[in-house]
């Protein structure tokens, strides 16, 4: 799964305005267990499992990746894939698309970039119009040939006003409306054919879109009223599909595994940065502890996620959970921290990390 949304910290997320229409909804059930330590051992076992109602708790081990700083300046957000860079400047009024040494910079003119994404064969940089009046318009660029695609409001299955986007191999999916409904739509870049998925209805609307090999997720919601509700949801064709044994109302975000997902829930909805993350290996679930709303990807065959600093003199982690074991695989910097939703880009890993003790930004390979 190939997916990096262009907010470098966590607060843009929460004030995504069609999210924030959801808030107004039920309130979420806390989930069991106060988490695991934060004092972290050396190497994680395998977790025992348990069932939804008492899951099993794995303490987190310690498996640090191999981090290495990404180039660019300081106020860019970089995406890697290892040998290609794809960063955009605070503001988003640009882009700069770099192999070694040779980059390319694109400026807007009265847009800005909302979604930057990287995979190991395309770039897709989508942008919306400043007034926010006309409907997104992306650029897919093929990297072995420099071969560009774009959708937009004229694609045969039009973009439209904001939405979410997420890019997997040759598959890229966004936001369309069909009469009054919200649908996702999907187009393949290497075929250059769009089919349309799931719709739904009028007062509702889906963002956190996650493409991978194991399947398609959503985060589907109402439009206010007092019974809305976020529902974490797979995508099966034209269908969606609700993640069993998900607290009713309190959805964040899910992804899916090999035999298995993992999802995030808000038990507090007056602390709505902050989740519950669990997962499901074939019949066996599983409480891996607090995380950070927003930071939740898979990538390389795994699900990554965010956790602020559980004392005060403690670090933010990047969490690691591969059906089996859990791991911190990196630390912030001392002091109070913020890391970003973690940027897949093929099996490469990048994340930004702001914190007392020094901002970093830093990419890691998962193979």
């Amino acid at each position: 799964m190939m997916r990096a949304r262009l907010h470098g910290v966590r607060s843009a997320w929460l004030l995504a305005p069609l999210l924030a229409l959801a808030l107004s909804g039920c309130q979420g059930e806390d989930t069991p267990g106060d988490g695991p330590s934060p004092e972290t051992p050396a190497a994680s076992a395998t977790a025992s499992g348990g069932t939804a109602s008492e899951p099993g708790v794995p303490q987190p081990g310690r498996d640090l990746l191999d981090w290495s700083p990404v180039p660019g300046s300081d106020g860019a957000t970089v995406t890697s894939n290892g040998e290609w860079t794809l960063a955009v400047p605070d503001g988003g009024r640009s882009y700069t698309l770099s192999q070694g040494s040779e980059a390319t910079t694109v400026r807007l003119a009265g847009r800005r970039v909302t979604d930057a994404l990287l995979g190991e064969t395309w770039a897709v940089i989508a942008s919306q119009d400043n007034a926010e009046e006309r409907p997104q318009r992306a650029v897919a660029i093929e990297l072995a040939t420099g071969r560009r695609t774009v959708i937009d409001g004229g694609s045969p299955i039009p973009t439209t006003v904001g939405g979410t986007w997420a890019l997997d191999g040759d598959r890229v999916a966004y936001a369309t409306l069909a009469g009054r409904d919200y649908c996702l739509a999907y187009r393949d870049l290497a075929a250059d054919t769009s089919r349309k998925g799931p719709c739904v209805g009028a007062r509702e609307g889906f963002n956190n879109v996650h493409l991978g090999a194991a399947g398609d997720t959503l985060l589907r919601f109402g439009l206010g009223g007092g019974r809305s509700c976020r529902t974490i949801a797979s995508v099966e064709g034209t269908s969606l599909t609700p993640f069993p044994s998900v607290a009713t109302c309190s959805g964040a975000e899910g992804v899916l595994l090999a035999g298995g997902s993992v999802w995030s829930v808000v038990p507090r909805e007056q602390r709505f940065e902050e989740v519950r993350v669990r997962a499901r290996a074939g019949d066996a679930q599983y409480d891996l502890g607090p995380g950070s709303n927003g930071t939740l990807v898979a990538c390389g065959g795994a699900a990554y996620f965010s956790r602020d600093a559980q004392t005060g003199d403690g670090t933010a982690t990047l969490l690691r959970w591969d059906g089996e074991h859990l791991d911190v695989v990196y630390e912030s910097k001392p002091g109070q921290a913020v890391l970003s939703e973690p940027r897949c880009g093929g099996d490469q890993l990048t994340v930004t990390s702001l914190a007392e003790g020094g901002d970093e930004q830093v990419t890691a390979p998962l193979s």
